[in-house]
């Protein structure tokens, strides 16, 4: 790099060029003038001599207001650089204060496809991954995912929106992400900036809507049929009942007769899990104290199964306003559901407690409630079936089976919604499920 100084432009060789002129300069034509003034060499001797010192003392004031300078400079040069390095980091600071302000998760990838900067909410969202590369931070891939946003910014230099579904510590979760191209000086994207909203809690909401909304069909259904199939039922019953009377019991009609009864008192059971989703009357509900109407509820369920059941329930629990046939059918339901889990042997752990739901609970709204758990010791739910197990007629159960009517978790859902309440389930394959419900308290 020297070699391509300009040397000629360079203020210290001018400076430098300057001086030597100068002093060569003062001494030729000194020594000249002192030659032809005086003619004693004592004299020009002593003249000489002083005119050194004078040289000497001229040239160091000089280069004494010259260092001063050189030296006023430098410090003036170094102050501004530890200003600019304060003043940027300042900046840096205040801009990720602010990106840390944003509820977005927000991120920075390089063309290398490596994570440069996640701003708080993109670290509480994801963890701290700056440094790794994004396909195998968050995917756990050795190349770049399949339909990757960030791979298209990077191919075409356009902004790309996308819905992305991500497995993280606290399960999936979902997002909308928003990524935008970072350019340099020439218009080349050097890198990405992405935002991720986290939409998980809109998901639910709409998939718990549309999941109202078809029981609300099946409502509107169940009121029309509900009444006239059950009368329908009572008449085929009726009819095979007197049948039976005339038939000894080791008889073979006797025994398909037998039968076909059993099929129409489930066919019955069914008809009054949809006449309770039918009724929605509020004249119907009345305030009680749930405690009992959980025993008993869960007693029905459990009255021919070979499973333990253990109460938790807290003393001076906060009345609640409920339609009894709906909660009771809703507390039966699961809790058969845990027995079929466990093939009826096994213990269910049934607690209820008053709680208080704060205003950032995500999707329960604030308010005093009910908590109800039922947990049981069955094979549990894979994570991906959770979502859907209170769709209707939707079951894990074998096809044939008897009881895999794929209605009863629907029916609940429908139950606890009617009374403003919420009703979910965590599970471990191997380990159970326990199932929640939170009713509002009067």
């Amino acid at each position: 790099m020297f070699g391509k100084i300009q040397l000629k432009n360079h203020p210290a060789i001018k400076i430098a060029g300057a001086y030597a002129l100068a002093g060569g300069l003062w001494i030729l034509f000194s020594d000249f003038l002192i030659a032809r003034i005086f003619s004693d060499i004592h004299t020009i001797i002593k003249i000489s001599t002083l005119k050194g010192w004078v040289f000497i003392g001229i040239t160091s004031w000089m280069l004494y207001i010259f260092i001063q300078r050189a030296i006023g400079l430098l410090q003036h040069s170094e102050q501004a650089l530890k200003d600019s390095v304060a003043k940027i980091e300042n900046e840096k600071i205040r801009c990720e204060n602010i990106l840390d302000a944003v509820g977005d998760g927000i991120r920075i990838v390089d063309t290398n496809f490596k994570i440069l900067y996640e701003n708080k909410a993109h670290k509480n969202l994801m963890g701290n991954h700056i440094g790794e590369y994004c396909y195998k931070a968050y995917a756990g891939n050795d190349t770049v995912c399949d339909g990757c946003p960030t791979a298209a910014t990077f191919f075409n230099g356009e902004a790309h929106v996308a819905e992305q579904s991500i497995q993280t510590e606290n399960g999936i979760k979902y997002f909308d992400t928003t990524v935008s191209p970072l350019k340099d000086a020439a218009g080349e994207t050097v890198a990405v900036i992405e935002a991720m909203r986290d939409i998980t809690s809109r998901k639910k909401i709409d998939s718990d809507l549309l999941r109202t909304k078809r029981l609300e069909s099946i409502g509107i259904l169940a009121r029309g049929l509900s009444h006239d199939f059950n009368n329908l039922l009572t008449g085929i019953l009726g009819n095979i009942s007197l049948a039976k009377i005339s038939l000894k019991p080791d008889e073979p009609l006797y025994v398909l007769l037998t039968k076909a009864e059993d099929a129409c008192l489930r066919a019955e059971a069914l008809t009054n899990q949809l006449h309770a989703v039918a009724k929605n009357s509020e004249s119907e509900k009345k305030t009680i104290s749930i405690s009992g109407l959980i025993k008993a509820a869960s007693e029905f369920a459990l009255k021919e199964s070979q499973t333990e059941c253990t109460y938790n329930i807290q003393d001076g629990l906060r009345p609640v306003t409920v339609n009894e046939d709906q909660i009771s059918q809703a507390i039966y339901n699961i809790v058969v559901n845990a027995c079929d889990s466990m093939n009826g042997k096994g213990h269910i752990t049934i607690s209820a407690e008053n709680a208080v739901v704060g205003p950032d609970s995500g999707t329960l709204r604030k308010g005093n409630y009910i908590k109800i758990s039922i947990q049981d010791e069955g094979s549990g739910i894979e994570e991906e079936l959770l979502p859907k197990i209170f769709d209707p007629y939707f079951t894990t159960k074998k096809l044939g089976s008897t009881t895999a009517t794929g209605f009863s978790l629907a029916a609940s859902y429908f139950a606890v919604n009617n009374h403003k309440g919420y009703i979910f389930a965590e599970s471990t394959v191997g380990k159970g499920s326990t199932f929640f419900i939170y009713l509002p308290s009067a």
